[in-house]
């Protein structure tokens, strides 16, 4: 029996990595200059498997063809909890030094050290670099260190200093939050910070949904056409969807029992928590701006006889125009070969008009849906203005009331309804 190719939830490599060229690329380049690289995207949206990319020997070749030259050291904040940071760098320091002997005659007595001063690092981190050797530090999931109140804010200058100003540490990282927003957490909460923000010296690296061609490709593999089009309508070109899209399918090919209703079901059972994962992640604006965007893509007309003229949505979503472009960044939108941006899994659509949209729709489901608004102004500090308020209060209000079943008509196709 054929193992199943596919792998929800854990990071791919090999040749289930698909193409993030121009992303390894600019990774690469900066390593190359010292420059310290922040990947940033949403939930499952591939950062994890980027970021494992360079622990493989042939990704680093290209600008160190000498093994010698340098170390991959892997750390995740979220094994870190009830550690300190002179944990944190006496494991850092002993992966390095298992390197290779001349490495650790280099560090040697920095590791018969018990507690080890940021003094100390520097030096250490100079010397590496005085011997043209160099530390990659991957950090995965670098935003849960504001939750650890050890790794306060010394801990942070201390890795920016080492990073910033010797060539013997490179830093690349994985985040859900960009650095902008980092930033404004550490400030939040330490107050009378002076000088540069603490983690300016990163340079943030958004990643998006996968290049339409090459999820093509990678599903031609294991599909037919027809296949490959009910799996792109279900996931969109996610690359965890993807993932849950493709093993669901095989099973069902492998059984020879191709049900796509019943397909449909399984997807969206096995999705809603990255729904979910993936609505929790945006800010109020980035909330409001969707749903208007999931309005804006039911085109208008959703059944033959009963109008939704959405099109001026369209207008008002230029209020939102910096979450929009945030959100392709980032994976929740995709931009298709048109150039046209949309939401790209279907059941996610779906999902936030029964969920949001609609939410706990009675005989008051206009006022369900303005309390929602004016909560979201609330907490949005009067970004949103009254004009847009009462706009999107208008809109709602012409909404037909069985909406749901009018957008599974409008857009799922039939085979999946």
């Amino acid at each position: 029996m054929l193992t199943n190719p596919f792998y929800p939830g854990n990071p791919v490599s090999g040749d289930n990595f698909i193409n993030r060229e121009n992303d390894l690329r600019l990774i690469l380049e900066h390593t190359r200059k010292g420059i310290s690289s922040a990947i940033v995207g949403n939930p499952h949206i591939g950062k994890t498997s980027l970021l494992s990319r360079f622990l493989e020997p042939e990704t680093l070749q290209t600008i160190y063809p000498d093994p010698e030259k340098y170390t991959v050291v892997e750390s995740d904040f979220h094994l870190l909890m009830g550690l300190t940071p002179n944990d944190f760098w006496q494991d850092v320091l002993e992966s390095v030094a298992t390197s290779s002997p001349h490495v650790r005659g280099i560090l040697q007595s920095l590791l018969e050290i018990e507690t080890i001063n940021s003094l100390q690092l520097n030096q250490a981190f100079r010397q590496l670099g005085e011997h043209d050797h160099q530390v990659i530090l991957l950090i995965d999931e670098f935003d849960a260190m504001l939750g650890l109140p050890e790794f306060d804010t010394n801990f942070q200058a201390t890795l920016r200093s080492i990073a910033q100003k010797k060539r013997g540490l490179v830093l690349i990282t994985a985040s859900r939050e960009s650095i902008v927003e980092m930033n404004e957490h550490l400030e939040g909460r330490y107050e009378n910070l002076y000088g540069s923000r603490l983690l300016n010296y990163l340079q943030n690296i958004s990643i998006g949904s996968l290049p339409p061609a090459d999820v093509v490709r990678w599903l031609g593999e294991h599909f037919e056409s027809e296949q490959i089009k009910i799996i792109e309508q279900l996931s969109g070109r996610h690359p965890y969807l993807l993932q849950i899209a493709g093993e669901i399918v095989y099973e069902a090919k492998s059984r020879g029992s191709l049900d796509f209703a019943k397909l449909h079901f399984q997807f969206v059972d096995r999705a809603t928590d990255q729904f979910s994962d993936t609505w929790s992640a945006l800010n109020a604006r980035g909330q409001i701006a969707l749903v208007i965007f999931t309005l804006s893509q039911l085109e208008g007309e959703l059944l033959s006889g009963e109008k939704f003229n959405l099109k001026s949505a369209e207008k008002e979503l230029i209020w939102y125009s910096s979450e929009i472009n945030d959100m392709v960044k980032r994976g929740t939108l995709e931009t298709s070969q048109s150039g046209q941006v949309k939401i790209g899994s279907i059941p996610f659509a779906l999902w936030i008009i029964e969920n949001k949209i609609v939410g706990t729709r009675g005989q008051e489901a206009e006022k369900v849906f303005e309390e929602w608004l004016v909560g979201k102004q609330y907490k949005l500090g009067k970004l949103i203005t009254q004009e847009q308020l009462t706009w999107l209060s208008k809109t709602w209000q012409k909404i037909p009331r069985g909406l749901i079943d009018l957008a599974k008509k409008a857009l799922l196709p039939e085979y999946l309804q």
